[in-house]
């Protein structure tokens, strides 16, 4: 993961590929072909891939900013908007109704 921040100093994280170490250093190339040189302590290692991620995400290898917010990303795609880690609850609002949680069916089950 490589660390990007804008103008109004908003950070985000972008997905990279280690092409080459030199000492603490790497060089990654992004997405879009580009490539930057950081520190490797700078670059949080990527969670292997997990189809659709993981509800529980104390299972996930890399525990980090960037791989929450990954595998959050890729459950409310989903519609999963439900994740944790252990007890604590994380609930992504979609901002629209999500039939298979709240249907009729569902509330009588609790």
């Amino acid at each position: 993961w490589v660390e990007n921040k804008d103008e109004s100093s908003e950070i985000t994280w972008s997905k990279a590929e280690v092409t080459a170490v030199d000492g603490s250093n790497v060089t990654l190339q992004l997405a879009d072909g580009t490539t930057v040189t950081k520190a490797s302590a700078d670059c949080p290692l990527q969670n292997p891939p997990m189809r659709g991620g993981v509800e529980d995400m104390t299972k996930l290898p890399y525990l980090h900013e960037p791989g929450v917010l990954s595998n959050l990303e890729e459950r409310y795609e989903l519609d999963d908007i439900y994740t944790y880690t252990a007890s604590i609850l994380i609930a992504v609002n979609p901002f629209r109704r999500l039939p298979h949680l709240y249907d009729s069916h569902m509330m009588q089950q609790y």
